[in-house]
């Protein structure tokens, strides 16, 4: 992100993402990390690609407010497949103002309140069949939410909190070491007792998945191909299915990215001379030396800082990384 703040609007990642070629995007809780301001001008950097959040509201950000006055945020949109209107909604935790900076904007925690409201809005309007995109950090989230709706017809989650919460059917091919904790799709029932195809893959770009489905006229699922239906993992080397770069990408994204973290890295600020625990398992649920460390060094720098914003000086500094979901 250093990079793409040095480089200006567009940001790299919206440049990779235009180039990847997204219909639609929902908003997650690291687009919050840096700000409202930030993640504004990261979505005005894209030259079409609408944003969704249903249980997020504006009002009190004017450059995020003056995003969804421009038709390019909101809580759904619509998209065209084969000619087939798709509603696609979207809803982010609740607990967004714990785990990332939304400043001012408006969270509604009643997932299930605005969704069936998005829902019905969609419907008045002949959307018959609707996507709902999720990013609420584990796949028993996703289901205690699908469970307490009617209408919805697929549910994409976003990248679990744990590779354990793998979605991927026997036979397929996957990253060495990865194991599937549940199977792709993982149907749930819905409140008026439909089955709901639940999909999600884990984060970090390992895998993307794939769900191919029919509907028929009235737009209800009544078809799901298996043999269509699983994760890809992304993989390079010399694996016979790995994913060749893109040249164009490459040179727009990759390798001015590489030359500023290089850039970075030829900083040497101090060298530890013991090896630091940064192991995600470990620094999302016990002590780790690392954590101590960033904590130490948030003291130290709060500390120097404090007289120059009239503040005390503080008597600890604390680093918590949010919690492990399991």
């Amino acid at each position: 992100m250093n990079a793409s703040l040095a480089k200006g609007i567009p940001f790299y990642e919206a440049i990779a993402m235009e180039g990847i070629g997204y219909n639609v995007s929902g908003l997650g809780n690291h687009d919050f990390d840096l700000g409202p301001g930030i993640l504004a001008g990261f979505i005005s950097g894209f030259r079409s690609l609408p944003f969704v959040s249903a249980n997020l509201d504006f009002q009190n950000e004017p450059n995020l407010q003056a995003l969804v006055s421009a038709g390019r945020l909101g809580g759904s949109t619509v998209v065209k497949v084969q000619g087939e209107k798709i509603g696609i909604i979207s809803v982010i935790d609740p607990a967004l103002r714990i785990i990332s900076s939304p400043k001012n904007v408006i969270i509604n925690s009643n997932l299930v309140e605005v969704v069936e409201t998005e829902i019905q809005r969609l419907q008045e309007d002949g959307i018959e069949i609707i996507i709902l995109m999720t990013h609420l950090g584990t796949l028993d989230d996703d289901q205690d939410l699908i469970a307490n709706l009617s209408g919805v017809d697929i549910v994409v989650a976003a990248a679990s909190e744990s590779v354990n919460q793998l979605q991927a059917n026997p036979g397929d091919v996957l990253i060495p070491g990865d194991v599937a904790f549940a199977p792709y799709p993982l149907m749930v029932e819905d409140a008026g007792g439909n089955d709901v195809p639940l999909v999600s893959t884990t984060r970090n770009y390992r895998y993307i998945g794939q769900l191919t489905v029919g509907f028929d006229k009235q737009g209800i699922l009544i078809a799901l191909d298996e043999t269509r239906s699983h994760p890809f993992r992304v993989v390079g080397g010399s694996y016979p299915d790995a994913v060749q770069p893109d040249i164009k990408l490459q040179k727009k994204v990759v390798e001015p990215v590489r030359a500023a973290v290089d850039a970075l890295a030829s900083n040497v600020i101090a060298t530890s001379e013991v090896a630091l625990d940064g192991l995600e398992t470990n620094i999302r649920s016990v002590e780790t030396n690392e954590g101590n460390l960033v904590a130490d060094a948030l003291f130290a720098e709060a500390t120097r800082l404090a007289p120059d914003f009239g503040a005390p000086v503080p008597d600890v500094a604390i680093c918590q990384r949010r919690r492990n979901p399991q």
